[in-house]
C-alpha cells in the first residue's frame, strides 16, 4: 500500500504515533487534511482483535482522524479495486499528491497549556519558532478575563412553631 501511494505522488508516513496508538500509514494533504490507513492482516488483526481494533478506531475518530481500512487478503485478490477505492477516498477528502519539494508530514498538533495562576513573565522564556521542517507547537494561554463570581446560595427559611 505504501509503494502504491508513493508511486501516485502522495506524502506518506509510516507507523505514526497518536497518543498510545500507532496508525500504519498516514497520507497528508494541505490544510491539516489527513487520512489514516490501517492495513489489516490475519496475523495481527484476526477476528479476536476486531472489537479492540474498532474501539481504537472510534477513539482516533473522536480525536479528529479519518481512518480507512484495508484487508491484506482483499488487497492481494482485488488490488485495482482497492487502490481505486483508496484514491477515491483521498480525492473526496481533497488530499492531492504533493511535489517532493513541498512535502512536510505534520500529522498531529501539540498543545501546551499554562496554569491558571501564571503571569506574562514567562513570555521571554518561550522557545524560538520552529524551522520549516519542524512541527509547530501551539501555545494556548488561559483567558485573560477574571473568574466569574460564584452564584449566591440561598438557604430555605426555617419555620418556627408557635407555642
Amino acid at each position: 500500500m505504501f509503494d502504491v501511494l508513493v508511486e501516485h505522488g502522495f506524502a506518506v508516513e509510516t507507523q505514526v504515533r497518536v497518543g498510545t496508538y500507532r496508525i500504519d500509514l498516514v497520507v497528508e494533504g494541505d490544510e491539516d487534511r489527513r487520512l489514516g490507513i490501517e492495513c489489516d492482516g490475519d496475523r495481527y488483526h484476526g477476528p479476536a482483535e476486531w472489537p479492540s481494533d474498532m474501539q481504537r478506531q472510534r477513539t482516533l475518530e473522536r480525536a479528529g482522524w479519518t481512518i480507512w481500512r484495508c484487508f491484506a487478503s482483499r488487497f492481494v485478490r482485488e488490488r485495482e479495486a482497492v487502490v481505486a477505492e483508496l484514491l477515491g477516498e483521498l480525492k473526496r477528502m481533497s488530499i492531492s499528491p504533493r511535489p517532493a519539494t513541498s512535502r512536510s508530514i505534520v500529522y498531529s498538533q501539540h498543545h501546551t497549556w499554562a496554569s491558571v495562576g501564571t503571569d506574562d513573565s514567562t513570555a521571554d522564556t518561550l522557545p524560538p519558532a520552529p524551522a520549516n521542517d519542524e512541527p509547530a507547537v501551539v501555545v494556548i494561554e488561559p483567558a485573560s478575563e477574571p473568574e466569574p463570581e460564584p452564584a449566591p446560595v440561598f438557604e430555605p427559611e426555617q419555620k418556627s412553631e408557635a407555642p
